[in-house]
């Protein structure tokens, strides 16, 4: 699952989070936004249309410990300002190549 940093060009408010939901085996990862605390944060769902049963208990947002002000976010608008983000650069979680150029170490 790629995750983006997001900074929002006018509050400069920022967060790490993937982009839409995802699936992964009998659940999906959701990006959601507690409206209470203003905090985005990843959350793992059970998939309704999964055969699972698998429950992966109560959401709840983990600042402020409630359930009853999260929604699913919708990647664009900040949670503070309400103006458009945007995701910067690259997926942070992807593997950076080595800088050793491709020439390996020596042994001595």
């Amino acid at each position: 699952m790629a995750r983006y940093k997001f900074v929002c060009p006018a509050c400069k408010f920022d967060c790490i989070c993937s982009i839409g939901r995802e699936k992964s085996g009998s659940y999906l990862s959701v990006p959601m936004i507690c409206r209470q605390c203003k905090d985005v944060e990843e959350y793992k769902v059970t998939d309704p249309l999964s055969l699972s049963s698998s429950y992966l208990g109560d959401l709840s947002c983990r600042v402020c410990h409630s359930g009853e002000y999260l929604d699913e976010w919708d990647g664009i608008t900040c949670p503070h300002c309400q103006k458009p983000m945007r995701a910067i650069g690259a997926d942070v979680d992807a593997k950076k190549p080595d800088k050793d150029f491709g020439y390996g170490r020596r042994s001595r």
